[in-house]
């Protein structure tokens, strides 16, 4: 989304076995009702690098008929020192799943002035991707580093949408915490994926997406705070 140091353009990358510790989360049944159920007004966090925003995340989802969910992501960064912009990135990923599975992505990113585009299609029964530096096509269905959808905690492979390649991660889950999520504090469980990509990712029971967290290139601590994830008053 491979070094182990992340860098900053590797923040939408840093997209398994449940354990008894953990709260069960829904990951089934992400059809329209469902999923309008969990982000009625989509998904919006701040990206927050030494306890300031630096950026912003967005999700919209668009519903296409009863059969077909678009899924549009959009990432902007920008890092100053005295005022000055240092760096600045941009991701932007569009998808369209059928029946609870993707069939056609397309990812652009701009870091910091080096453009790439990433793209997934269902092609006969295979899925083809083509990245910056390689085609691949595969059988197998493939999640993508996305993160909104919680069924990805069961895979073991996943479709890096920066890189375009298929990465090897283990998603493993720790035990549950209270942590801050759209101003209020809510049960979440925390699993961290190794492996090709290296990041934390916080879904509630429900399988709402409320938090993420990574170290990127230097030891930077990076962290996603929900500023609206679908919580009510009540969770």
């Amino acid at each position: 989304m491979m070094e182990k140091s992340i860098s900053m353009k590797r923040v939408i990358g840093l997209s398994s076995i449940l354990l008894s510790l953990t709260v069960p989360i829904s990951v089934n049944g992400m059809e329209p009702g469902k999923l309008l159920s969990l982000y009625p007004k989509g998904l919006t966090f701040d990206v927050i690098r030494k306890d300031d925003v630096v950026g912003r995340h967005t999700v919209t989802f668009k519903y296409i008929g009863s059969a077909e969910l678009q899924v549009n992501s959009v990432l902007n960064l920008k890092i100053t020192v005295l005022s000055i912009p240092i760096y600045r990135y941009q991701y932007t990923s569009n998808s369209t799943w059928k029946s609870g599975r993707m069939i056609r992505l397309q990812a652009d990113q701009d870091d910091n002035g080096s453009v790439s585009r990433v793209s997934a299609l269902i092609e006969k029964n295979f899925f083809v991707i083509k990245g910056p530096e390689n085609k691949i096509k595969t059988a197998k269905f493939l999640f993508p580093t996305n993160h909104w959808h919680a069924g990805v905690v069961g895979e073991k492979e996943v479709l890096n949408t920066l890189t375009g390649n298929i990465a090897n991660v283990r998603i493993s889950p720790g035990p549950t915490e209270r942590i801050l999520a759209q101003d209020q504090l809510i049960t979440a469980t925390p699993y961290r994926y190794t492996g090709d990509i290296e990041t934390t990712v916080w879904y509630d029971r429900d399988g709402r997406w409320v938090k993420m967290a990574f170290i990127a290139k230097g030891g930077t601590h990076m962290k996603y705070y929900c500023v609206e994830c679908g919580l009510g008053l009540d969770d």
